[in-house]
C-alpha cells in the first residue's frame, strides 16, 4: 500500500509502473500553482492601472507615438503602460479624438469641440458633436443641424 499515489481526479495509481503517474501529478500541481501566480500578476495590473473599465469611443495614434483615447469621463493619454487621464480637459466626457498634420489634437462629445495646441484648448463649438471625421489640413463635424466644418488648419 505504501506504492499507491492519488492523482488530481481522485484516481490511485500504484507506483510500481516506475512513477510516472506520479511526475504526471507533480506536473499538474506545478501548473495548477503557476496560474495562481498569473492570477496575483493581473491583480497587481489592475492596481497600477485604476481604469480597468474605461468607456473608450474613440483612439487616435498621436505624432509622438502615444495614444489618445476619447471616453465616457473625458480624455486620456496612453503611453504603453499607464493611462493618464488629461485634467485640463473642459469638458466631462469625449466622444471623437483625431489629430491633424499640424499635430493639433481635436476632439469632439456630447457639449463641445475643442482644439489641443500650444499646450491649451481652445473650445470651438459648444454644442453636441454627433460625428467627426480628420483630414491632414481639415476636420468635419456633424452638428444637430447637419454636417458643418469645423475648421481649417493652417
Amino acid at each position: 500500500m505504501e506504492n499507491l499515489a492519488f492523482g488530481c481526479l481522485g484516481v490511485a495509481y500504484y507506483g510500481g509502473l516506475g512513477g510516472w503517474p506520479m511526475r504526471g501529478f507533480i506536473s499538474v500541481v506545478v501548473l495548477a500553482f503557476s496560474l495562481l501566480g498569473a492570477a496575483e500578476a493581473a491583480q497587481h495590473r489592475l492596481r497600477i492601472h485604476p481604469h480597468a473599465f474605461l468607456t473608450v469611443f474613440s483612439i487616435t495614434e498621436g505624432p509622438d507615438g502615444l495614444l489618445w483615447l476619447a471616453a465616457a469621463d473625458g480624455l486620456y493619454r496612453f503611453d504603453g503602460f499607464h493611462y493618464h487621464k488629461i485634467t485640463s480637459f473642459p469638458f466631462g466626457s469625449a466622444r471623437f479624438v483625431a489629430f491633424t498634420g499640424d499635430g493639433s489634437l481635436w476632439c469632439g462629445g456630447m457639449e463641445e469641440l475643442t482644439r489641443f495646441v500650444d499646450n491649451r484648448f481652445q473650445v470651438l463649438i459648444t454644442e453636441q458633436v454627433h460625428s467627426s471625421a480628420a483630414y491632414p489640413d481639415q476636420v468635419f463635424v456633424r452638428l444637430n443641424q447637419g454636417p458643418g466644418r469645423g475648421g481649417e488648419v493652417e
